[in-house]
């Protein structure tokens, strides 16, 4: 399994050291940092890879990512031998300018089918060049924004790609996405014996971002998606906030 602190301490040095990733092919990359596909992804890989290589999911999410590891992102994404299938990003901080530099990237990259950018400070300037450059890409599926704050300008740009590229799955919402929302709430249950696990602030502000979601009522709530379930998981957060707030 790759290790978090190696990866926080890679992507944060010097813009010497960053400029240098564009010389290091994807694979080669994932050695560099320790990424070693783990047993579903093998399971997954597919069959037949005139490349040799397993196509693999790379699970970056609360890394203290910021809009410099765009940059290096977007030139590993570039890469032709990238073998990238899906990218989880999450709760991070790649903001407008970190976002606008894995759009570019779509236009050329070829293998990637699930990108997830819930809770990345993404705002309506992040959305600028989406549909330009979405529009051009041929293999993703599938693509997470929850948790990042849009106004007028930034919902219209998201409603467009929607429009124009109807294959692709662009969840805006928690209770857009049952197995998103499965995730979230497993969780939610488990934080009575992991809590001990996070930093306390981190944990606020995570749950904290979840529960503003899950309160939105403007949003088109997958159907297997009961209300009664919603209810219950804010309740569930409500009392894991007042919990932490009492521990302080």
């Amino acid at each position: 399994m790759w290790r978090g602190a190696l990866l926080v301490q890679v992507f944060n040095r010097t813009a010497s050291v960053e400029s240098n990733f564009k010389k290091i092919r994807s694979s080669l990359f994932a050695k560099v940092l320790d990424w070693r596909p783990q047993a579903e992804d093998v399971a997954e890989a597919q069959e037949g890879d005139d490349r040799g290589m397993y196509t693999i999911s790379q699970k970056l999410s609360s890394n203290n990512l910021t809009k410099e590891t765009g940059k290096c992102l977007k030139e590993i994404l570039e890469e032709p031998d990238c073998i990238i299938e899906k990218l989880w990003l999450g709760t991070n901080q790649l903001g407008a300018h970190g976002t606008q530099d894995l759009w570019r990237s779509l236009e050329r990259n070829k293998t990637l089918i699930g990108l997830y950018l819930y809770d990345n400070n993404v705002t309506d300037e992040g959305t600028h060049e989406m549909v330009e450059y979405l529009q051009k890409n041929t293999s993703l599926k599938e693509l997470h924004l929850c948790g990042n704050t849009f106004g007028d300008e930034g919902l219209t740009n998201i409603q467009k790609l929607k429009h124009n590229k109807k294959e692709l799955e662009v969840v805006l919402r928690i209770v857009e996405n049952s197995e998103l929302f499965r995730f979230v709430e497993e969780k939610i249950f488990e934080l009575k014996r992991t809590r001990k696990n996070y930093q306390q602030e981190y944990l606020n502000s995570l749950l904290g971002t979840v529960l503003k979601d899950l309160e939105m009522k403007d949003c088109n709530k997958c159907p297997q998606i009961t209300e009664e379930s919603i209810d219950k998981l804010i309740q569930m957060i409500k009392e894991e906030l007042k919990h932490e707030r009492q521990e302080e």
